[in-house]
């Protein structure tokens, strides 16, 4: 049990989503802020610009260098195949079910309650790899950033009137340790359930992304909250408030809990045959 252990807190593709994550906020902020163009592309010698380079530089920066920019040009594609982050870390579950809890099967006194709580412990770790991705970037962003807007939207309703614009790294902060830990958990435990489906590791990235991107289709279309999603990714800019944007996440957690409940029940059914 120490080496599984081990095995499962030593996970590669943990590092490897959230290495990705933090490379794609990072990038997609580095030119999507018209950062790179102020520092290396702008022609500061055209008629429109009247102060020296330097000056004028500076000028630029200070318009972008706030949270409201960092993070909208952050999610700017990001957004859109967001549930692949929290999927990654949950690929060696897979492995594990088709090896630790097929081949050691007749070792557990519990064979449901094993496999319910390396379910559990993935869907944990899908979660903390985007909320401590987040933790890390905003941190590193905000000794550069302030705040410009009074009212950052619907998600900063729990917290006391003006706290966004007095102390905008804490609601961020507030931010990455609670919806997006939500939405990281969801779709990990969903990828958890549909492993225990299939054998096929794309089905288990594949089928996460195309419920997001098919359900807030559809939760738009028809304005149905519980399936719009993306609110819940787009938390900083949005008319929601705290718990309204947890509706989808708890829905999507349901959905999920009764595929895992089905799934432990089919593979306690294989292991016994």
């Amino acid at each position: 049990m120490k080496k599984i252990t081990k095995i499962r807190l030593n996970n590669s593709y943990f590092y490897l989503s959230a290495a990705v994550l933090f490379l794609a906020l990072s990038i997609t902020w580095f030119f999507e802020s018209n950062f790179a163009e102020i520092m290396f592309f702008m022609d500061y010698n055209a008629p429109d610009i009247t102060l020296p380079e330097t000056e004028a530089k500076i000028a630029f920066l200070d318009s972008i260098l706030n949270w409201e920019m960092f993070i909208d040009s952050s999610m700017r594609y990001v957004v859109n195949f967001f549930p692949i982050f929290a999927v990654l870390p949950v690929i060696p579950f897979s492995f594990e079910r088709k090896s630790y809890f097929v081949f050691g099967a007749n070792r557990f006194q519990h064979y449901s309650k094993e496999l319910l709580k390396s379910t559990l412990g993935y869907a944990i770790r899908g979660g903390l790899c985007i909320s401590i991705v987040f933790i890390i970037y905003f941190t590193i962003g905000s000794p550069f950033m302030i705040a410009t807007l009074s009212d950052i939207g619907g998600f900063a309703s729990v917290l006391p009137q003006g706290f966004y614009s007095l102390h905008p790294y804490l609601f961020f902060m507030f931010m990455a340790s609670t919806i997006y830990f939500a939405i990281g958990f969801s779709f990990a435990l969903m990828a958890c359930g549909i492993s225990l489906f299939t054998d096929k590791e794309y089905f288990i990235l594949a089928i996460p992304l195309m419920i997001y991107v098919g359900v807030c289709f559809l939760g738009y279309g028809f304005d149905f909250l519980p399936f719009k999603i993306s609110e819940s990714v787009c938390a900083f800019n949005t008319m929601y408030s705290t718990g309204e944007i947890f509706v989808p996440v708890i829905f999507l957690i349901l959905i999920d809990t009764v595929l895992v409940i089905l799934g432990v029940k089919k593979r306690r059914n294989i292991v016994d045959c």
